[in-house]
Parts: C-alpha cells; sequence; structure tokens
C-alpha cells in the first residue's frame, strides 16, 4: 500500500507539474551525482534528476540511493535506501536574489528502485555486494524547500535555505565564489534544492567556481537503522559540513557542470568523511 501511494503522489507532482509548465520555452537539465569518481561506493553512492524549466516553473524527477560501506563493513553502518521524487520548483531570480520554493511528494523504500538502479550500474562498473534485502522499508515520502542566494561582493554569493520533510530536515548557510563567464550561476550541491545549470543571462564560455556550506540536522530518517540485523541504529551527527568545487562550460545551446564534493561524517560511527562527483547536462531546445 505505501509503495502504491508513493509512486501513485510521485507521477500525480509530476503530472500536475507539468500542465503548469507547458510552454514552448522549454529547458530540460539532468544531474548525476555519483561516487565512483573516488571508487568508494559507499553512503551517497548516487543521486539522478531529470528536469524541465519553463519560465519560472521547473519539474522534475529525483532518485537518491544511500548505502553502507559494503567495501569495509562495520558494526554500525547505514542500512540501504532509495528515494524516488516527484518535485515541482518556483524560482525567482532579479539582481537581489535568486530565490527557490520547491516541493516534492513520492516514496522511500523498494518502490524507490534503489536495488534494480544499483544493480543495472553495476553490470558496467564493478563494484562489492549490498544485500538490498536489509532496506529500509517502503513509506510515503515528502519534503518542502527553500533556498536563497544573495550576491556580496562579484563572484562572492551567499546561500541560505531550509528543507523539511518526513525523511529529512535540516537548515543550511554556505558561501560560493565563481569567477569566468557565467558569475550570476549557482551550485546545487550548496543550495539543497533544484538549481537549473544555465545562466540569467547570455554569458558564454567558462567558470570556475568553490564554495563551503554547512547543514544542521534535525532529522535523518535514512539513518534510522543499521545495515547489521540487531545492531545499534547509527548515531546522527548535527552538524555537516559540505566542501564543493568545480567548472561549468556554457554555450547558446546548453551547458555542462563538473564538480567534485568533499563531505564530512553524517552519523559518528561513519569511520571517512565521503566523497562524490557530480555532472549536470544542459539543453535548450528553444
Amino acid at each position: 500500500m505505501a509503495r502504491a501511494r508513493g509512486l501513485r503522489c510521485a507521477a500525480a507532482a509530476f503530472a500536475c507539474a507539468a500542465a503548469a509548465c507547458a510552454a514552448e520555452d522549454a529547458r530540460w537539465y539532468v544531474q548525476h551525482d555519483n561516487d565512483f569518481f573516488f571508487d568508494t561506493d559507499r553512503w551517497y553512492s548516487s543521486g539522478a534528476r531529470i528536469a524541465r524549466v519553463a519560465g519560472a516553473v521547473e519539474i522534475g524527477l529525483l532518485q537518491e540511493i544511500y548505502g553502507p560501506d559494503a567495501k569495509n563493513p562495520a558494526l554500525v553502518d547505514r542500512a540501504p535506501a532509495a528515494r524516488l521524487l516527484g518535485y515541482a520548483a518556483y524560482h525567482r531570480r532579479d539582481d537581489a536574489a535568486w530565490q527557490t520554493a520547491e516541493i516534492a511528494l513520492g516514496t522511500r523504500g523498494p518502490s524507490a528502485l534503489g536495488r534494480q538502479t544499483t544493480e543495472l550500474a553495476h553490470h558496467l562498473v564493478t563494484a562489492h555486494v549490498v544485500d538490498w534485502s536489509r532496506q529500509l522499508p517502503s513509506r510515503f515520502d515528502a519534503q518542502a524547500a527553500f533556498a536563497r542566494t544573495d550576491p556580496i561582493l562579484g563572484g562572492l554569493k551567499l546561500h541560505t535555505g531550509l528543507l523539511a520533510g518526513n525523511e529529512m530536515t535540516f537548515g543550511h548557510a554556505g558561501v560560493e565564489l565563481r569567477c569566468g563567464a557565467a558569475p550570476s550561476m549557482a551550485s546545487q550541491l550548496l543550495r539543497y534544492a533544484a538549481t537549473p545549470p544555465w545562466p540569467a543571462e547570455p554569458d558564454f564560455g567558462l567558470t570556475t567556481y568553490a564554495g563551503a556550506s554547512v547543514r544542521l540536522v534535525a532529522r535523518n530518517e535514512l539513518l534510522s537503522r543499521a545495515y547489521i540485523p540487531e545492531a545499534p541504529r547509527p548515531s546522527v551527527r548535527r552538524a555537516v559540513g559540505r566542501v564543493v568545487a568545480g567548472v561549468a562550460w556554457t554555450q547558446r545551446r546548453g551547458s555542462i557542470d563538473v564538480s567534485l564534493a568533499h563531505e564530512t561524517r553524517e552519523f559518528a560511527e561513519q569511520r571517512h568523511p565521503q566523497h562524490f562527483g557530480s555532472i549536470a547536462l544542459h539543453i535548450d531546445f528553444r
């Protein structure tokens, strides 16, 4: 029942937003996060987003996959978990700020297709086996997010925001410095919300960026159970830091954005910080 309800909610959110987003100036982008950049395959191991933006409205699908460190097993580690969400976001951009309001509905658990996605990927890239029979159970997944980006000086900007849901709730703040052709862009990895990867103005060329943020965690139900049965649940850390660096290449018909992220431990028993990479590809069909 929870699986069907979650999938229906994700589909309904996507369909309703699609109707509101019917416009001729549609842009599409895909984003993929993965720790294969560092050959780790652990913790936050994969994230995929596909989205359509028309005017100020964005609609999309998001899948996130989390798992234990199968390469170096520990007594206390996170259980496998996946999320599949349909979302709608509204972007308001002007000279003063870039504001994003987003709502997402979907499912956590087997119906989020985490096992199927990882098994498909591991036909191409070998990895240690994770027992997905131990994944978190299915349940309805919903969250709302607000992010604001304020220019400070030149390419330096401040990111603040709040994400609240039944799986995760946290506030965040960070800074980002961009140099090059498109300083109006911003990193989704520092905004924790839908962030289309193209500039507000037609600035074409190479952009480099770096930034850091901290999130203060009030809830993380994705750490509600350990990977090994009857082991104690992981101890959630209330402050998690993230450092990001990347490069973006923007042209008239699209852009590509590649970044690397370093993240401090999400739970006390986590033996190493996490590292992952992110690629975002934007195509303009206008």
